[in-house]
């Protein structure tokens, strides 16, 4: 991989990470970029946009920082209590949040604000945007390499089983940003994971039906 399109990835991954409450699709763009690599590019693009990504939440880190110097004493150590009592579940939690369409910042602004440590925050948001990055870019990888395979046996059935994947691609990306994942995770943590999966189905066949019924409006 050159070095610009390293710092292309790198960049693009930090400044899309580091504004609070505004989700920018950047791993879509690292997903394309990685389905014509090797291995040991597709690798290395993986670690950078993940590092990028994490880098820029310490922005949002910090955000919350800011907050915390304006409240009071009784504020602070209240939200100490928040922070010693929750302990290790905010480390799984701050992963969770990286590595799922969770609007982690809902969780991360909070963090800075209660003193959380810089360290295990840095640690558990790099390993959740390890995991989601690497499920993106071998998703990309393999459809790519899937419909190239389609195209040199047969043009047409493999550009028609293209614009199907991204058709399929594009309303399954419409559905994690319109899904209300907070209702899904205290349903999942507080009814088990049966429950949780229920009100999941639910929130996509919701946010799919509402797709559906606007694009038929509009014809």
């Amino acid at each position: 991989m050159d070095l610009t399109t390293a710092l292309i990835v790198f960049v693009g991954s930090l400044a899309s990470n580091s504004i609070p409450f505004i989700g920018v699709p950047y791993l879509i763009g690292v997903g394309i970029a990685t389905s014509r690599m090797g291995p040991l590019d597709t690798a290395l693009t993986i670690v950078l946009s993940s590092l990028g990504a994490s880098i820029g939440k310490i922005a949002v880190y910090f955000f919350g920082k800011v907050f915390r110097l304006k409240m009071s004493d009784e504020t602070k150590k209240n939200l100490e209590v928040f922070r010693d009592l929750m302990g290790r579940s905010l480390f799984i939690a701050t992963l969770v949040f990286a590595a799922t369409p969770l609007p982690d910042d809902v969780l991360y602004i909070p963090l800075g604000m209660s003193g959380y440590p810089l360290a295990p925050y840095f640690l558990g948001v790099f390993i959740g945007k390890l995991v989601l990055t690497s499920v993106l870019c071998l998703y990309f990888g393999y459809t790519a390499r899937f419909v190239e395979g389609l195209i040199s046996r047969n043009l047409v059935a493999g550009i028609g089983v293209a614009c199907m994947l991204s058709v399929v691609t594009s309303i399954f990306a419409y559905a994690i940003v319109k899904m209300d994942w907070v209702k899904i995770a205290s349903t999942w943590k507080s009814e088990g994971a049966l429950s949780g999966m229920r009100i999941l189905l639910k929130e996509f066949l919701r946010v799919t039906s509402g797709l559906l019924r606007r694009a038929t409006l509009r014809r």
